[in-house]
C-alpha cells in the first residue's frame, strides 16, 4: 500500500519518540563516520568547541588539508590551531605556542579560550604555563597568572568566575601550591584554595554545582590522607569521603561531568590494574557504577545520554554489551551514561598509538577526537579527527 507524505511523517515521529524513550540513547545522535577536517602534524592533547570553531592543542607545529600526505601542503601552527566545527576548514586564529599545549576550556560565556601547558611565551610574550585568548577576536590577553610547570588541566563552573588548575608544579602566583591551585577569571589573582596532591595532577574536573573539586592522577596522598589517584575536595582543599577506590598500579587520566555525576577514565600498567572507566556522585562520595574493561583509558566525555570513551580497550566480556578478549583493541566506544552498559553498534577506530586517542571534546553534537593516530576508520587522518 502506498503511503501519503502525512503517513511517512507520523511514521517518522513516532519512531523518533520510541528512541527517545530508549535508556542511553541520545537523538542528536554522533555517527560512526568521520567528517572532513584539517590534520596535523604531531600529537593532539586537548580539544574545544566554542562559537562554531573547534580548537585543539599539542605537540604539533603544522597542519595540513584533509587527505594532504604527511609533509605536503603543510601550513605553520605551533601547538595550537583553529578549524571550522561545520567545514573543517582552518581558521585565521593564529600564534605561537613555545611548548606543548595540554588543556584547553573556553569559558562559559564563550568570551575567552584558557590553554595550559609546558609554554613559556606565546608570540614572544611571557605566559607562564597558562595564558587566555580573547573571543571571538583570538587576540591574547592580558591575563597572565603564573605557575612553575606544567599545567595538564584546567575546570570551572556557573559563571567562571573561578579557575581551578592541576599538573605539576610547586608554586602559583608566587606562593606555595602543590600541583593544584585556583585562580580568579577577571584578574588571576590566586585564591585560597590549597592541597598537597603527593604527585601529579593528570586531570581535574569541578563538580556542576561548583562544591567539589575531583582530581585524579600518580599521587598517593592528599593532604596527608591516603587517596590512590582519585580524590574529591571541597573548595577549600580539605579531602572529603568517596568510595570509588583506583588500584595501586593505576592512574586516573581524565575527567567529564553532567549536571550529578563526574565520569573518570584509568590507565593501569600491570595485570590486574583498574584500565577502564567509572561514575560517582562527587557530593555524596558515592560510586554509580564501573566498567572494568581492559585497554587503557585516555579520554572521555559526555555528549547527551553517552559517554563516549578514546582506549584501546581489548576486553570488556564484564560489561553489558561489551566484548571478549580481541587483538584488534577498540579506540573509541560508548557507554551509557546512567549505568556503563556499552553501545555494541558503536565502534569506529583509530589506528597509530596502541593507547588510543588522547583526548575529546564536544559541541554538544560533535565529537571531536584527537590523538596521534595516523589513519581513521581506515582511511588516512593524522592527529585530528571530528564526527558529526
Amino acid at each position: 500500500m502506498k503511503r501519503t507524505p502525512y503517513a511517512v511523517l507520523l511514521a517518522a515521529l513516532m519512531v523518533a519518540s520510541a528512541l527517545a524513550l530508549i535508556p542511553g540513547r541520545a537523538l542528536a545522535d554522533v555517527p560512526t563516520s568521520a567528517s572532513s577536517t584539517w590534520q596535523t602534524n604531531g600529537v593532539v592533547y586537548a580539544v574545544a568547541y566554542v562559537r562554531g570553531l573547534v580548537y585543539i592543542g599539542g605537540s604539533f607545529t603544522t597542519v595540513r588539508p584533509p587527505g594532504a600526505a604527511a609533509g605536503t601542503r603543510e601550513v605553520a601552527r605551533n601547538h595550537l590551531a583553529a578549524f571550522s566545527a561545520t567545514t573543517g576548514a582552518l581558521a585565521s586564529f593564529n600564534h605561537n605556542v613555545n611548548g606543548t599545549v595540554y588543556s584547553l576550556l573556553p569559558s562559559p560565556s564563550a568570551a575567552r579560550l584558557y590553554i595550559g601547558g609546558d609554554f613559556t611565551a606565546i608570540d614572544g610574550t611571557a605566559r607562564g604555563h597558562l595564558a587566555t585568548f580573547a573571543l571571538p577576536s583570538g587576540a591574547l590577553a592580558s591575563w597572565k597568572p603564573s605557575v612553575t610547570g606544567r599545567v595538564k588541566s584546567i575546570s570551572t563552573f556557573g559563571d567562571g568566575s573561578t579557575l581551578y588548575v592541576g599538573g605539576s608544579f610547586g608554586t602559583a602566583g608566587g606562593q606555595a601550591r602543590t600541583n593544584v591551585a585556583a585562580f580568579t577569571s577577571s584578574t588571576g589573582a590566586l585564591l585560597p584554595f590549597r592541597a598537597t596532591p603527593d604527585g601529579s595532577v593528570r586531570a581535574l574536573i569541578v563538580s556542576a554545582n561548583g562544591s567539589r573539586v575531583v582530581i585524579g592522577g600518580g599521587f598517593n596522598h592528599v593532604n596527608g590522607v591516603a587517596r590512590r589517584a582519585l580524590a574529591i575536595l571541597n573548595t577549600s582543599g580539605a579531602v572529603q569521603p568517596q568510595q570509588t577506590v583506583i588500584s595501586s598500579c593505576s592512574e586516573v587520566t581524565s575527567f567529564a561531568r553532567t549536571t550529578s555525576a563526574v565520569f573518570l577514565g584509568a590507565e593501569g600498567t600491570g595485570g590486574g590494574c583498574f584500565d577502564g572507566t567509572a561514575a560517582l556522585n562527587p557530593t555524596t562520595g558515592a560510586q554509580l557504577w564501573r566498567d572494568n574493561c581492559l585497554g587503557a583509558t585516555q579520554a572521555v566525555q559526555v555528549i547527551g545520554s553517552w559517554l563516549y570513551v578514546g582506549s584501546h580497550a581489548h576486553d570488556c566480556h564484564t560489561v553489558v554489551g561489551g566484548f571478549p578478549q580481541t587483538t584488534t583493541p577498540h579506540h573509541l566506544m560508548r557507554e551509557n551514561v546512567s549505568n556503563g552498559h556499552i553501545d555494541h553498534g558503536w565502534f569506529p577506530n583509530t589506528s597509530g598509538n596502541p593507547l588510543g586517542p588522547r583526548s575529546l571534546g564536544s559541541d554538544g553534537t560533535r565529537l571531536g577526537v584527537g590523538g596521534d593516530f595516523r589513519s581513521v576508520n581506515n582511511k588516512p587522518q593524522q592527529g585530528f579527527a571530528q564526527f558529526g
